[in-house]
């Protein structure tokens, strides 16, 4: 979407975004979290909905049922699995 978006006048991401690296764009993004992860509360507050996950070591893998919503990883992977189905995100 950023190329597409760069490549024309697209007013969805701002052109300050548009002109930057992909490197730059998610080391922006990591450092914004990283400033919301201290204050999990007050982003709770802000945006109700939005759930904030961290983790600095693997965790074992663990049932769990996630809530229908959007994963952004800003750094490392996910591995999911579905019976024998292994997805790595």
């Amino acid at each position: 979407m950023l190329q597409n978006c760069a490549q024309s006048n697209c007013r969805i991401i701002p052109k300050k975004l548009r002109d930057m690296k992909r490197e730059e764009i998610c080391r922006l993004l990591a450092d914004k979290v990283n400033k919301l992860k201290n204050k999990e509360n007050s982003l709770s507050e802000l945006l109700p909905d939005v759930r904030l996950l961290y983790g600095e070591t693997p965790f074992a893998r663990t049932p769990v049922m996630y809530e229908p919503g959007i994963i952004i990883l800003f750094s490392g992977h996910k591995i999911g699995y579905i019976n024998e189905r292994v997805f790595r995100l």
